[in-house]
């Protein structure tokens, strides 16, 4: 891995759209591309070695997901180091396939995977589908999700016959997540703690989400 984390700080991160996050940062390092991953996911890559800003894609979910810059030397640019990044939590499945040898009557691979940690797959829980063109290497993800634990996953390929398609036999797979708490809820006065003072104590007062 041809890349640091050090030297780096986010110094502001806002929404800019729906599903858009602008994440602003410094970085100690002149000549050096930067990369944008979000739970542990490779959102966005410097065109330049000056810039400073990053946008990338951060789908909204009540799982909270690490925001990460990495400077990587010129020739490492286009290189996605998300499965090599140390093991801050993170709670995105990512899973490629490899296809060979593909019908001319297949349509799609499907990821999916057990409704909590230990329970078996859900053959109605899809996290992930990608159309397959041809023998390759197809790339499927999960959307945030949790809570921490191992989970069973399988991918599993499907045909193009009326009216729902036939499936193959599904490669199976076990993957740790380990994700942060979700975060305490809003209020009525769109607060999430509310702190009160009694001479020299504080006390602070929130709910814990379901």
């Amino acid at each position: 891995m041809t890349g640091y984390l050090g030297g780096l700080t986010i110094t502001r991160v806002a929404w800019i759209g729906g599903q858009q996050i602008a994440v602003h940062f410094t970085s100690t390092y002149s000549g050096w591309y930067h990369q944008l991953y979000i739970g542990r996911v490779l959102t966005a890559v410097a065109e330049s070695p000056g810039w400073r800003v990053l946008v990338g894609a951060l789908k909204p979910s009540p799982w909270p997901q690490v925001v990460m810059i990495l400077a990587v030397d010129p020739a490492s640019r286009a290189i996605d180091f998300g499965n090599q990044l140390p093991p801050r939590p993170y709670n995105r499945i990512e899973v490629r396939a490899t296809v060979s040898g593909w019908p001319a009557d297949g349509k799609l691979v499907m990821l999916r995977a057990g409704g909590a940690p230990g329970q078996p797959v859900d053959p109605n829980n899809v996290l992930d589908r990608r159309l397959v063109f041809g023998d390759d290497t197809y790339v499927l993800r999960s959307p945030p999700m949790g809570p921490s634990g191992q989970y069973n996953v399988d991918v599993v390929a499907q045909d193009d016959k009326l009216p729902s398609g036939n499936l193959g036999s599904p490669a199976t797979a076990t993957v740790d997540l380990l994700t942060q708490p979700k975060d305490v809820r809003i209020d009525g006065a769109g607060k999430r703690l509310t702190a009160s003072v009694a001479g020299n104590q504080t006390t602070l007062t929130w709910t814990n989400p379901a």
